[in-house]
């Protein structure tokens, strides 16, 4: 194996409980009712079920919780501002608590909260930095926006260690479409054969790099479901890609 693809959310990067971590950042800095994540959650999807189709298009492979603080296509700036607001407000509702201009600011000071959760889950870096050092090439492969996944790769400090970063939005394919493993492929110059793909999804990563002739390496951090796929390895954490033996 001369190159490794890697997932981005919840394999390289905490996701789900860095949204719930910064909820509770952002609530406690602005005096809102602490634990408000999972009832943010799902106000922010039922809501998000009914985004404009310019939203719903440009944003295909955006949970509902990515979208209180990613960017939203033009012309849909007034809708994500709504849509923002309306879940924070509900969210308090439900804890007992009716005030829109809090909403208001909890909506708008969310990003900067999220943002400040963009940490590597701990045994990124030296995983990373481990293959690396013995000359093996690094991509990012993920589904999501251009802008919002280099941003959160930015924010984590992981940027410089990749050589390709392909997101779904670029390549115009999701995982697990064929197309963006061979995109990815392409810009480090690199065959399947000689390619594994490290992520934390049996079907998207997993069973998806298998179906383009890759290995496929599940990061099964919480004793998951295969859904029926068989992984090429299955790992617990990225540090236990160095016992592999394939670099």
């Amino acid at each position: 194996m001369t190159a490794v693809l890697f997932d981005l959310d919840e394999t390289l990067l905490p996701d789900y409980g860095a949204f719930l971590g910064a909820v509770d950042d952002c609530a406690a800095a602005l005096g809102a009712p602490g634990g408000m994540g999972r009832t943010l959650h799902e106000r922010a999807r039922q809501r998000w079920g009914r985004a404009p189709a310019a939203a719903a298009a440009g944003m295909r492979d955006m949970s509902s919780w990515e979208a209180l603080w990613a960017p939203f296509p033009a012309g849909t700036d007034g809708w994500a501002e709504a849509f923002r607001a309306s879940a924070w407000g509900n969210a308090l509702a439900d804890h007992g608590v009716e005030d829109p201009a809090l909403a208001a600011g909890l909506a708008a000071a969310y990003g900067e909260h999220r943002s400040a959760r963009c940490r590597p889950f701990p045994d990124t870096v030296a995983a990373l930095d481990e293959l690396r050092a013995a000359g093996v090439l690094l991509a990012v492969v993920t589904n999501g926006m251009e802008r919002h996944q280099h941003a959160k790769l930015d924010a984590a400090g992981l940027t410089d260690r990749f050589d390709a970063v392909i997101t779904s939005e670029a390549a115009n394919a999701s995982k697990p479409d064929p197309r963006i493993f061979a995109t990815a492929l392409a810009a480090i110059g690199r065959d399947p054969a000689n390619t594994a793909m490290v992520g934390d999804h049996p079907l998207r990563d997993v069973a998806g790099a298998q179906q383009s002739g890759l290995r496929g390496v599940w990061v099964d951090r919480d004793g998951g479901d295969p859904r029926g796929v068989v992984p090429d390895a299955r790992i617990a954490d990225l540090a236990g890609l160095a016992a592999l033996g394939w670099w």
